[in-house]
């Protein structure tokens, strides 16, 4: 610890001033390479593939405002029902609950 003179409102006020080193218990970085390496090789060889995509931010009203105007767009159109009957007709509902 040392102390620092410091002027305060016209008079000569003493503070004591603490110096600490700062010391971060963090692996090296090869360490962490390692660690995620040795994640990725255990989800391979359990026949999983990493797949990192960009998707459309759900949460935004942008994305809110798109969504609602291309509904409205289809809504009544002979795809949205041809679609909507297809979905229906090959949905697996055997383990719903009611």
């Amino acid at each position: 610890m040392r102390r620092v003179a410091r002027r305060n409102k016209g008079s000569l006020a003493t503070t004591a001033v603490a110096r600490y080193r700062l010391e971060m218990n963090r692996p090296p970085k090869k360490a962490e390479f390692d660690k995620f390496r040795r994640y990725r090789e255990t989800r391979k060889a359990r026949g999983l593939r990493l797949l990192r995509i960009w998707v459309p931010d759900t949460r935004s009203a942008a994305f809110r405002r798109k969504a609602k105007r291309q509904a409205a767009l289809l809504r009544g159109a002979p795809e949205e029902e041809e679609t909507l009957a297809f979905i229906e007709r090959h949905m697996d509902t055997t383990d719903w609950i009611s």
